[in-house]
């Protein structure tokens, strides 16, 4: 059985609270559409895109429920973002003590899964990317 939002949520802000100092980060998948063989057409990508907007946008409501209001996200900081997170489509971080906690709704190309996803990263990997 797939764990709930709430629950990847919450361990990946309990990995990162208790991470060492200069640790990477960690990402999970929260939900994901299937692979896209040849990537199909544009209209069919662009429904898809509409119902998967929709998914983050009711996930995010659940991360908010859990973490509160974003720092960040992907309309006040898309160059910041696009360092550590180019796949990502529409994002909200949290900081928390030196890393940042968030949610994503990425698509590497047309072939692979539109995902959402919940992670964390540490200022030390970004600043590495940069």
């Amino acid at each position: 059985m797939r764990p709930t939002t709430r629950e990847v949520i919450e361990h990946v802000v309990a990995a990162c609270d208790a991470a060492e100092p200069g640790a990477s980060g960690e990402r999970r998948v929260v939900d994901a559409s299937a692979w896209r063989e040849n990537g199909g057409d544009e209209d069919e990508l662009e429904e898809l895109y509409e119902v998967w907007n929709e998914r983050f946008a009711a996930e995010l409501d659940a991360c908010r429920g859990v973490l509160g209001a974003p720092s960040y996200d992907d309309e006040s900081a898309r160059e910041d973002v696009d360092v550590w997170y180019a796949e990502a489509m529409r994002i909200a971080c949290w900081r928390r003590d030196g890393r940042t906690v968030y949610l994503a709704l990425e698509h590497a190309d047309r072939e692979t899964p539109i995902a959402i996803t919940c992670g964390w990263i540490g200022d030390a990997e970004i600043e590495r990317l940069r």
